[in-house]
């Protein structure tokens, strides 16, 4: 959050931000940083409605409805028809929503989320400078073939004018985390099941179930 918020304060125009919107807690610190820097968040309907549904479940979630810092993005290709199922539940956000236009007019005051097929709204909004903020793991950017992608995102910031920021807050632990964690629990089994490299494991503990596709393991 607090790097979120020195890159949007900053930022001499437009801020773009892209992370997935089903990681709510970035949700959450986006915003936060967002409002802390009298920036307005704009987004789309998709975001709005995880919010709305998540609220029971996750506390601190900002209100999407009558928010002066949250604001619905409607692109050139949203429809507000009732009779689509795939849309009608973003009917509601879309009612009060902004446009390219809006965001071109108040480029210095908006933050703008945007997922990877969001990207070409770059097109129509012409931001002349700006940043933007890549929060996704950095294997994205880099190995499993992924190269090919971040020189097309350099492209783009390059055609647009916008510094670019890697901000990410990983979920997965590294190897010394691991380690520590072993050593400290003690346990009696180890079960590696979210790893590329399972047999690593054993060099931490000798207590080391590797599973097997198909396979039960019986604890």
């Amino acid at each position: 959050e607090q790097k979120f918020y020195e890159i949007i304060k900053k930022t001499e125009g437009p801020t773009f931000v892209h992370f997935s919107f089903r990681n709510l807690d970035r949700v959450r610190s986006l915003y936060n940083a967002a409002k802390k820097a009298k920036k307005i968040l704009v987004a789309n309907p998709n975001f709005f409605y995880t919010i709305d549904n998540a609220r029971k479940l996750i506390k601190d979630l900002p209100e999407t409805k009558k928010n002066q810092f949250l604001k619905c993005f409607k692109k050139d290709g949203d429809v507000d028809d009732e009779d689509r199922r795939e849309r009608g539940y973003a009917k509601p956000y879309l009612e009060n929503s902004i446009d390219y236009k809006w965001i071109r007019k108040n480029s210095k005051d908006v933050v703008v989320f945007l997922t990877a097929s969001e990207l070409s709204q770059l097109i129509d909004i012409q931001p002349k400078k700006g940043s933007f903020i890549f929060s996704l793991s950095q294997h994205y950017l880099e190995g499993e073939e992924n190269e090919d992608y971040y020189e097309c995102l350099m492209y783009w910031m390059q055609h647009f004018g916008l510094d670019f920021y890697k901000v990410h807050c990983s979920g997965h632990s590294d190897e010394d985390g691991i380690k520590n964690l072993i050593k400290q629990i003690e346990p009696e089994i180890v079960i590696p099941v979210h790893t590329e490299h399972p047999e690593k494991f054993r060099e931490f503990t000798k207590k080391v179930i590797i599973p097997e596709k198909e396979k039960t393991i019986k604890i």
